[in-house]
Protein backbone atom coordinates (compact mmCIF):
# COMPACT_ATOMS: atom_id res chain seq x y z
CA UNK A 1 0.00 0.00 0.00
CA UNK A 2 1.30 3.43 -0.93
CA UNK A 3 0.98 6.08 1.77
CA UNK A 4 1.26 9.68 0.66
CA UNK A 5 3.69 11.77 2.62
CA UNK A 6 1.93 14.60 4.48
CA UNK A 7 2.52 17.99 2.93
CA UNK A 8 4.25 20.68 4.93
CA UNK A 9 1.04 22.65 5.45
CA UNK A 10 -0.58 19.56 7.03
CA UNK A 11 2.06 19.34 9.75
CA UNK A 12 2.27 21.43 12.92
CA UNK A 13 5.44 22.86 14.43
CA UNK A 14 6.14 19.52 16.15
CA UNK A 15 6.10 17.66 12.85
CA UNK A 16 2.85 15.86 13.64
CA UNK A 17 0.07 15.61 11.09
CA UNK A 18 -2.66 18.17 11.77
CA UNK A 19 -6.38 17.53 11.45
CA UNK A 20 -8.50 19.82 9.23
CA UNK A 21 -9.81 21.47 12.40
CA UNK A 22 -6.28 22.17 13.63
CA UNK A 23 -5.29 23.58 10.25
CA UNK A 24 -8.28 25.91 10.30
CA UNK A 25 -7.54 26.91 13.89
CA UNK A 26 -3.90 27.69 13.06
CA UNK A 27 -4.95 29.86 10.12
CA UNK A 28 -7.39 31.78 12.29
CA UNK A 29 -4.71 32.29 14.92
CA UNK A 30 -2.37 33.66 12.27
CA UNK A 31 -5.07 36.05 11.04
CA UNK A 32 -5.86 37.25 14.57
CA UNK A 33 -2.18 37.87 15.23
CA UNK A 34 -1.97 39.82 11.97
CA UNK A 35 -5.04 41.81 13.03
CA UNK A 36 -3.41 42.61 16.40
CA UNK A 37 -0.18 43.73 14.69
CA UNK A 38 -2.13 45.95 12.29
CA UNK A 39 -4.01 47.42 15.25
CA UNK A 40 -0.76 48.17 17.07
CA UNK A 41 0.64 49.91 14.00
CA UNK A 42 -2.57 51.91 13.51
CA UNK A 43 -2.39 53.16 17.09
CA UNK A 44 1.19 54.38 16.74
CA UNK A 45 1.65 55.57 13.16
CA UNK A 46 -0.30 57.63 10.62
CA UNK A 47 -2.19 55.59 8.08
CA UNK A 48 0.31 56.28 5.26
CA UNK A 49 3.24 54.91 7.28
CA UNK A 50 4.89 51.82 5.71
CA UNK A 51 4.39 49.84 8.93
CA UNK A 52 0.66 50.46 8.73
CA UNK A 53 0.47 49.72 5.01
CA UNK A 54 2.39 46.46 5.32
CA UNK A 55 0.61 45.18 8.43
CA UNK A 56 -2.88 45.99 7.16
CA UNK A 57 -2.12 44.40 3.77
CA UNK A 58 -0.83 41.28 5.50
CA UNK A 59 -4.02 41.05 7.56
CA UNK A 60 -6.25 41.70 4.54
CA UNK A 61 -4.52 39.12 2.34
CA UNK A 62 -4.67 36.39 4.98
CA UNK A 63 -8.29 37.12 5.84
CA UNK A 64 -9.49 37.09 2.22
CA UNK A 65 -7.58 33.87 1.49
CA UNK A 66 -9.20 32.25 4.52
CA UNK A 67 -12.70 33.37 3.54
CA UNK A 68 -12.28 32.05 0.00
CA UNK A 69 -11.63 28.62 1.53
CA UNK A 70 -13.84 28.55 4.65
CA UNK A 71 -16.49 31.20 3.77
CA UNK A 72 -16.62 32.75 7.25
CA UNK A 73 -14.52 33.44 10.33
CA UNK A 74 -16.22 33.99 13.68
CA UNK A 75 -14.17 35.44 16.54
CA UNK A 76 -15.27 35.42 20.17
CA UNK A 77 -14.67 38.72 21.97
CA UNK A 78 -13.63 38.70 25.64
CA UNK A 79 -12.36 41.49 27.86
CA UNK A 80 -8.69 40.82 27.19
CA UNK A 81 -8.70 37.94 24.71
CA UNK A 82 -9.98 36.74 21.33
CA UNK A 83 -11.13 33.18 20.72
CA UNK A 84 -12.13 30.79 17.95
CA UNK A 85 -14.39 27.82 18.64
CA UNK A 86 -14.11 28.67 22.36
CA UNK A 87 -10.30 28.41 22.30
CA UNK A 88 -8.32 31.50 23.27
CA UNK A 89 -5.93 32.43 20.46
CA UNK A 90 -4.84 35.93 21.46
CA UNK A 91 -4.47 37.69 24.80
CA UNK A 92 -3.56 41.27 25.69
CA UNK A 93 -4.38 42.47 29.21
CA UNK A 94 -2.85 45.94 28.82
CA UNK A 95 -6.05 47.94 28.54
CA UNK A 96 -4.67 50.98 26.71
CA UNK A 97 -3.28 48.96 23.80
CA UNK A 98 -5.51 45.87 23.92
CA UNK A 99 -7.43 45.07 20.74
CA UNK A 100 -9.79 42.69 22.59
CA UNK A 101 -10.65 45.39 25.14
CA UNK A 102 -11.40 47.97 22.42
CA UNK A 103 -13.97 45.59 20.93
CA UNK A 104 -15.29 44.29 24.25
CA UNK A 105 -15.84 47.49 26.24
CA UNK A 106 -18.85 48.66 24.22
CA UNK A 107 -20.68 45.34 24.42
CA UNK A 108 -19.35 43.43 21.42
CA UNK A 109 -19.11 39.72 22.12
CA UNK A 110 -18.67 38.29 18.62
CA UNK A 111 -17.16 39.56 15.38
CA UNK A 112 -17.44 37.69 12.09
CA UNK A 113 -16.14 38.13 8.55
CA UNK A 114 -17.86 36.53 5.55
CA UNK A 115 -17.06 35.53 1.99
CA UNK A 116 -17.55 38.46 -0.36
CA UNK A 117 -15.53 40.80 1.82
CA UNK A 118 -13.31 43.02 -0.33
CA UNK A 119 -10.35 45.32 0.26
CA UNK A 120 -12.51 48.44 0.37
CA UNK A 121 -14.68 47.07 3.17
CA UNK A 122 -11.64 45.82 5.10
CA UNK A 123 -10.06 49.26 4.71
CA UNK A 124 -13.19 50.99 6.01
CA UNK A 125 -13.33 48.56 8.93
CA UNK A 126 -9.70 49.22 9.86
CA UNK A 127 -10.34 52.96 9.60
CA UNK A 128 -13.14 52.59 12.16
CA UNK A 129 -10.79 50.63 14.40
CA UNK A 130 -8.16 53.39 14.15
CA UNK A 131 -10.66 56.19 14.77
CA UNK A 132 -11.92 54.53 17.94
CA UNK A 133 -8.43 53.60 19.10
CA UNK A 134 -7.36 57.25 18.82
CA UNK A 135 -10.22 58.49 21.02
CA UNK A 136 -10.28 58.51 24.83
CA UNK A 137 -11.93 55.37 26.17
CA UNK A 138 -15.05 57.21 27.36
CA UNK A 139 -15.56 58.86 23.96
CA UNK A 140 -15.05 55.90 21.64
CA UNK A 141 -17.77 53.41 20.75
CA UNK A 142 -16.82 50.93 18.06
CA UNK A 143 -20.23 49.21 18.16
CA UNK A 144 -21.98 52.46 17.25
CA UNK A 145 -19.41 53.10 14.53
CA UNK A 146 -20.01 49.67 12.98
CA UNK A 147 -23.77 50.17 13.28
CA UNK A 148 -23.56 53.43 11.33
CA UNK A 149 -21.30 51.99 8.61
CA UNK A 150 -23.58 48.99 7.99
CA UNK A 151 -21.02 46.65 6.44
CA UNK A 152 -22.22 43.98 4.03
CA UNK A 153 -19.79 41.21 4.97
CA UNK A 154 -18.77 42.08 8.52
CA UNK A 155 -21.17 41.13 11.31
CA UNK A 156 -21.10 41.49 15.06
CA UNK A 157 -23.13 40.62 18.13
CA UNK A 158 -23.41 43.07 21.02
CA UNK A 159 -25.07 42.90 24.41
CA UNK A 160 -28.40 44.69 24.22
CA UNK A 161 -27.83 46.50 27.52
CA UNK A 162 -24.94 48.36 25.86
CA UNK A 163 -26.83 48.94 22.60
CA UNK A 164 -30.00 50.15 24.34
CA UNK A 165 -27.98 52.51 26.52
CA UNK A 166 -26.55 54.13 23.41
CA UNK A 167 -29.80 54.52 21.44
CA UNK A 168 -32.07 55.51 24.31
CA UNK A 169 -33.49 52.16 25.39
CA UNK A 170 -33.41 50.30 28.67
CA UNK A 171 -32.85 46.61 29.10
CA UNK A 172 -31.11 44.63 31.80
CA UNK A 173 -31.51 41.17 30.32
CA UNK A 174 -28.05 40.98 28.81
CA UNK A 175 -29.17 39.04 25.72
CA UNK A 176 -27.23 39.11 22.49
CA UNK A 177 -28.62 41.19 19.67
CA UNK A 178 -27.53 41.04 16.01
CA UNK A 179 -25.88 43.74 13.95
CA UNK A 180 -27.70 46.65 12.37
CA UNK A 181 -28.79 44.96 9.17
CA UNK A 182 -30.34 42.01 10.98
CA UNK A 183 -32.20 44.27 13.39
CA UNK A 184 -33.54 46.49 10.64
CA UNK A 185 -34.97 43.64 8.59
CA UNK A 186 -36.33 41.54 11.45
CA UNK A 187 -39.99 41.44 12.40
CA UNK A 188 -40.76 42.95 15.81
CA UNK A 189 -43.79 41.20 17.30
CA UNK A 190 -46.19 43.28 19.39
CA UNK A 191 -49.05 42.09 21.56
CA UNK A 192 -52.51 43.61 21.24
CA UNK A 193 -51.89 45.54 24.47
CA UNK A 194 -48.67 46.88 22.99
CA UNK A 195 -50.50 48.05 19.87
CA UNK A 196 -53.23 49.72 21.92
CA UNK A 197 -50.65 51.56 24.00
CA UNK A 198 -48.77 52.82 20.94
CA UNK A 199 -51.99 53.84 19.20
CA UNK A 200 -52.97 55.87 22.26
CA UNK A 201 -49.63 57.66 22.11
CA UNK A 202 -50.03 58.31 18.38
CA UNK A 203 -53.55 59.63 18.89
CA UNK A 204 -52.12 62.19 21.28
CA UNK A 205 -49.63 63.14 18.59
CA UNK A 206 -52.46 63.44 16.02
CA UNK A 207 -51.39 60.29 14.20
CA UNK A 208 -54.11 58.06 12.74
CA UNK A 209 -54.83 55.50 15.52
CA UNK A 210 -56.30 53.07 13.01
CA UNK A 211 -52.90 52.37 11.51
CA UNK A 212 -51.46 48.96 12.44
CA UNK A 213 -48.07 49.74 13.97
CA UNK A 214 -46.85 46.16 13.62
CA UNK A 215 -47.11 46.42 9.83
CA UNK A 216 -44.82 49.43 9.80
CA UNK A 217 -42.28 47.70 11.98
CA UNK A 218 -42.06 44.83 9.50
CA UNK A 219 -40.81 47.23 6.81
CA UNK A 220 -37.01 47.50 6.73
CA UNK A 221 -35.64 50.98 7.27
CA UNK A 222 -33.63 52.49 4.46
CA UNK A 223 -29.91 52.57 5.06
CA UNK A 224 -29.98 56.38 5.35
CA UNK A 225 -32.71 56.39 7.98
CA UNK A 226 -31.82 53.42 10.20
CA UNK A 227 -29.53 55.30 12.59
CA UNK A 228 -31.52 58.55 12.67
CA UNK A 229 -34.81 56.77 13.37
CA UNK A 230 -33.29 54.52 16.02
CA UNK A 231 -31.75 57.53 17.74
CA UNK A 232 -35.07 59.40 17.68
CA UNK A 233 -36.90 56.69 19.66
CA UNK A 234 -36.78 57.24 23.41
CA UNK A 235 -37.30 54.40 25.84
CA UNK A 236 -40.70 55.84 26.84
CA UNK A 237 -42.01 55.73 23.26
CA UNK A 238 -41.99 51.95 22.86
CA UNK A 239 -43.33 49.17 25.07
CA UNK A 240 -41.18 46.20 25.98
CA UNK A 241 -40.88 43.99 22.89
CA UNK A 242 -39.82 40.44 22.24
CA UNK A 243 -36.21 39.83 21.36
CA UNK A 244 -35.52 39.09 17.70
Amino acid sequence: MIVEKPTQKDQNENGRVSTPEQIERDKVKDIIQSFAKAYSALKIYPIENPAVINSTKNFSDKLMDFLSEYEEMIIGIHEFSLSFNKETLHTDAEKKKSLPFLLYKDGMRELSFHEGLDLEEIGDFLEIVKENADLPEEESNIVNSLWEKDFAYIRYFALDEFLDKNIGGDNSGGDLVPGKDELSTGEIKLTEDDKDEINKRMEILAVDPGHDISEGLKTPLSKENKVSEAAAISKSDLPEIEKL
